[in-house]
């Protein structure tokens, strides 16, 4: 399996050098035998895209995309996939309110169960993460219902930064048109 972690990035300067040491410094399961990261700058005006140029120098396995002007996060992740050359994307925000150490248990459920998508919840598990603002947390709980409704699958937290799918099951990036229209992540 090859990996590519997609981080949409948008003015995260404080936070994105160290969530990029992190994903580089973890350590992936064995059947992963390539990984990428994949920076896509969403048009930072923080210094955020210094630190990914910087980045994207020292270390082979990253690549820096970027967008002129703030597309917004659908946007920054559709030129991920993009260029992606992976067998299963993830996708990561830089701000680092998930556990970066948490992606090897959800690489391990998705190859041990051979799901197609995983989408990892901060309700389910609200002690390891950040639920963040009441009002974001009866948002959230809407677009998920709605998601579960529209996909047929019962999805606990579909705001959330981890999400995983393999290539092809994903088709062509058209497909995540959703991220735009439907849920404004």
């Amino acid at each position: 399996m090859r990996l590519s972690i997609i981080i949409p990035s948008y003015n995260e300067k404080p936070t994105l050098a160290k969530a990029l040491k992190r994903l580089i410094n973890l350590e992936i399961p064995n059947f992963v035998s390539d990984r990428e990261i994949i920076i896509v700058d969403d048009g930072s005006d923080d210094g955020s895209e210094m630190i990914a140029e910087e980045f994207s120098r020292q270390y082979d396995m990253i690549t820096l995309m970027k967008h002129k002007k703030n597309l917004g996060k659908g946007a920054a992740i559709k030129s991920g996939i993009n260029v992606a050359r992976s067998d299963v994307y993830l996708v990561c925000d830089a701000d680092m309110e998930l556990e970066l150490s948490d992606i090897p248990a959800v690489l391990n459920a998705m190859h041990t169960h051979k799901f197609e998508f995983v989408n990892r919840s901060r309700f389910l598990h609200a002690a390891n993460s950040r639920a963040g603002s009441l009002p974001v947390y009866y948002v959230n709980r809407l677009l998920s219902l709605l998601s579960s409704v529209l996909d047929g699958v019962r999805i606990s937290g579909v705001t959330c930064g981890y999400k995983q799918r393999i290539s092809d099951f994903v088709g062509y990036p058209e497909t995540w048109n959703w991220l735009q229209q439907v849920h404004p992540i």
